[in-house]
């Protein structure tokens, strides 16, 4: 489009935007920046936020999780802040736990008597 432009100096912007099916503010835009820097990049934009939670951090989640599987968000915060000084909340504790695929369930004690032959035999 540029080349265009430039090769053709008797044609608007209004045209040449038609010939290349872009809106003729667009093509404006693009041609502007390009007479003022020399190139046509696209400028850089958002991105992901930076996260305080690091991949050793994460290491430790893991870890202190299988040592002790009963333990709760506030702990492993308490341990983070700990060992690391990281100063997090528990809900940020709540996401690394779920980025490392672990869920958040207890494990619950069945009772005996639910695994009597007796019951089985019920059912």
């Amino acid at each position: 489009m540029i080349n265009y432009l430039e090769t053709h100096p008797g044609i608007g912007y209004t045209e040449v935007a038609n010939i290349f099916s872009v809106n003729r503010r667009t093509l404006s835009k693009i041609h502007k920046k390009y007479k003022e820097s020399g190139v046509i990049e696209d400028d850089n934009r958002g991105g992901p936020r930076s996260t305080k939670v690091q991949d050793i951090h994460l290491e430790r989640i893991e870890r202190e999780i299988e040592e002790n599987p009963t333990t709760i968000l506030k702990e492993i915060k308490i341990i983070l802040f700990e060992e690391f000084q990281l100063a997090i909340t528990e809900k940020t504790v709540s996401r690394a736990i779920s980025e490392l695929g672990i869920t958040n369930k207890l494990t619950r004690i069945v009772p005996v008597s639910r695994n009597t032959e007796q019951t089985i035999q019920k059912r």
